[in-house]
């Protein structure tokens, strides 16, 4: 055999060779980069449950008059010390990847847990004399709460250009175990797993917006609205931003044919009033109240929630493109 013909053979090999180990290389690309946007999401989502941990924690009475938020706000190194807390605190169970590539992770913490870290920071860190140690042991009576539980949501992006995972779920509950049968196959089809949260999202934020004007217009007095009441300080209407945010999510409902997702968010009456009276102790120079008369209205307010239901619809550049067919095989099974 020629040494031409040798080196013709060599080439042809190679060639074959490269040909065949191709498709297998593309195939373990394609693997890795599932698997990074796996672990990409599911830190989106436990940085997202951490955030909404953490305004809960914040919102929580240490006394009838105080927060968790001003004891944290006395000196920088009590915040550290609670971000640092945060940032190492364990998930519950295991984190959940749906079939849409998002991730929950939940976060769980008891409020002995939270009592005692904050009894920690306060004989270590603490230097004023407006809490004392034996405030925080108030904290489960006031709060009437054994167990904090959030849920985080993340999402995979399209491509990995960063190494930062994106967090876009506003959900304190599990999503995605509303969307079933009709409603899961006729989303699974259209939206991306982002764009199902991101409607998620603005749901939400429409929710909050209506919860807003409706607290906005419950009555204190025959003639005074929390409106009025919220609109004689600057730090009341802070205060106020941040409860309405921590409001707890009751449901979700993911329409089986359309594109629109409904979010419900709830606060109790009593928790809104104990607030205004806390707020108002600490901040509220008008006249139009008296601070003594929120004692009548929390006895009176007892168990009532006020709730409201927000809507929402996913970003068009999330959409998937449906053919003819899929539309009309989806139709069929909805007949059946």
């Amino acid at each position: 055999m020629s040494k031409r013909t040798k080196a013709t053979l060599c080439l042809l090999a190679l060639i074959v060779l490269v040909a065949w180990s191709a498709p297998a290389l593309a195939d373990a690309v394609s693997d890795k980069r599932k698997a990074q946007n796996k672990l990409l999401a599911a830190r989106a989502a436990r940085v997202d449950g951490i955030r909404k941990l953490a305004e809960r924690i914040r919102g929580l009475f240490i006394t009838s008059s105080t927060h968790v938020k001003d004891f944290v706000a006395e000196n920088d190194t009590i915040q550290t010390a609670m971000v640092a807390w945060l940032n190492g605190m364990k998930e519950v169970g295991r984190p959940k990847w749906m079939e849409d590539g998002t991730c929950e992770v939940t976060m769980q913490v008891k409020m002995e847990e939270i009592v005692a870290t904050l009894k920690s920071f306060h004989q270590r860190y603490y230097k004023g004399n407006k809490f004392k140690s034996t405030d925080f042991d108030q904290m489960t009576v006031t709060n009437n709460i054994k167990v904090l539980k959030e849920t985080g949501m993340g999402a995979p992006r399209p491509e990995l250009e960063s190494d930062e995972p994106v967090a876009v779920g506003e959900s304190s509950i599990d999503s995605f175990t509303y969307l079933k049968g009709a409603a899961k196959e006729y989303w699974m089809a259209r939206v991306t797993g982002r764009g199902r949260l991101m409607a998620v999202r603005a749901a939400r934020v429409d929710a909050l917006r209506r919860l807003g004007e409706r607290i906005s217009g419950v009555f204190i007095t025959s003639n005074t609205t929390v409106r009025d009441f919220v609109a004689e300080s600057d730090q009341i209407d802070v205060n106020m931003v941040s409860f309405i945010r921590g409001a707890k999510e009751k449901s979700i409902l993911y329409h089986d044919s359309e594109l629109i997702v409904e979010v419900e968010l709830a606060v109790t009456l009593r928790e809104l009033l104990v607030s205004l009276k806390s707020w108002g102790a600490k901040h509220y120079k008008g006249n139009k109240v008296k601070i003594s008369q929120f004692d009548q209205l929390i006895v009176v307010a007892k168990d009532k929630v006020i709730t409201e239901t927000g809507m929402g619809v996913p970003p068009e550049k999330y959409l998937k493109k449906v053919t003819v067919v899929e539309k009309t095989t989806m139709a069929m099974r909805r007949q059946h």
